[in-house]
Formats: structure tokens, sequence, C-alpha cells
């Protein structure tokens, strides 16, 4: 994997921003928020800010918290039950100006082609 670093004008790394990243992690299954959470850990990358995760489990509550705004990133579950991330992220898109950047997990690599 390549690693991309922010350089400032002398050639040294630039430090990280203060602020943390907010991240909407959508699904509803727990173990699957979970996995998520371990798998990009605190701090994906050293030129990244910390990562704060704001978890939630029910369609109202993403488009609720989405709908207030502040974050960096959604993460949306395309697998989640009865609400599935492609649908929510339709509907984000269309409806909030400015949307974030949506990222949605699927299952199935014959899914990837709906998600984009």
């Amino acid at each position: 994997m390549a690693r991309v670093w922010a350089v400032a004008h002398d050639d040294t790394p630039a430090q990280a921003p203060e602020r943390p990243l907010k991240v909407l992690l959508y699904s509803d299954d727990r173990i699957v928020r979970q996995q998520v959470r371990q798998a990009l850990g605190r701090r994906p990358a050293p030129e990244l800010a910390p990562v704060e995760y704001v978890e939630v489990a029910t369609e109202p509550t993403v488009i609720a918290q989405a709908d207030r705004g502040g974050f960096d990133l959604l993460i949306l579950d395309g697998e989640a039950v009865p609400a599935g991330g492609m649908g929510i992220c339709r509907q984000l898109k269309d409806e909030i100006y400015r949307c974030p950047p949506i990222l949605i997990l699927v299952g199935r690599p014959q899914d990837a082609w709906l998600a984009t």
C-alpha cells in the first residue's frame, strides 16, 4: 500500500490536523460496527487526525445525524436490515446539500457495481 504524506514547504511531513475526523458508522449489526472500528483504528494514518466514531443502528438516526452535519465521512452497511446503506446513501445524496463522502460496505463482489 502506498503511503501519502502531506509535505510542508521544507520537505518535512506536515502535522496532522488538530480537529478529530468525525465519522458516522451505520450498521444494524454491532459486530460489523466493531469490525470497521477495529480495521480503521483511532488513527488510520499518521498524517490524519484521530477518528471520532458516531455509531448508529437505525435509518432514522442516520438521517437525523447526517442532517445535523459535521461529519467528514459516512460509512454505511449495504447489508443492513431493514434499510440498507445503498438506499440511505441515495436519499442522503438527494436531500443534503454538500453531503460528505459516503463509503458503502458491500458483502458480495457482485454488488460493487451497484454501489458505484
